[in-house]
């Protein structure tokens, strides 16, 4: 028994850091996968989740007051709890407040420029 564990020992330490390496990432990489999935599938559901006044707020960076004046000027988008009480709660999705952000952005003096060339050129 004793030759045995000393024949044990020198195997491990003979035992090449690659091929340690290798055989560990066999057993490892399933593992991460379900990690990775059930992070990204967190991350799925708190995207679908819908965003209240203030949260909209915070999401887009302003005031609530701000906030509300987009509402009322029907800048934003958003699902009434109770379409007939202009007072009632409002939800807003992640998407509708991206698409408005990204509809306030501004070109920068090469795409203007692009644009007049392209607008030439018809």
């Amino acid at each position: 028994m004793e030759n045995n564990s000393k024949e044990s020992k020198a195997l491990m330490i003979d035992y090449d850091a690659k091929q340690l390496a290798k055989d560990t990432a066999v057993h490892l990489e399933p593992i991460i996968y379900d990690i990775v999935e059930a992070i990204e599938q967190k991350a799925k559901n708190k995207q679908a989740k819908p965003l209240t006044l203030a949260q909209a707020a915070d999401f887009l960076c302003i005031s609530r007051p701000s906030m509300s004046k987009l509402i009322s000027q029907g800048e934003i988008r958003f699902t009434s709890m109770n379409p007939k009480n202009p007072k009632s709660k409002k939800m807003f999705d992640r998407e509708d407040l991206i698409a408005w952000r990204n509809s306030k952005k501004t070109k920068t003096i090469s795409e203007i420029r692009k644009a007049a060339r392209d607008g030439k050129n018809e």
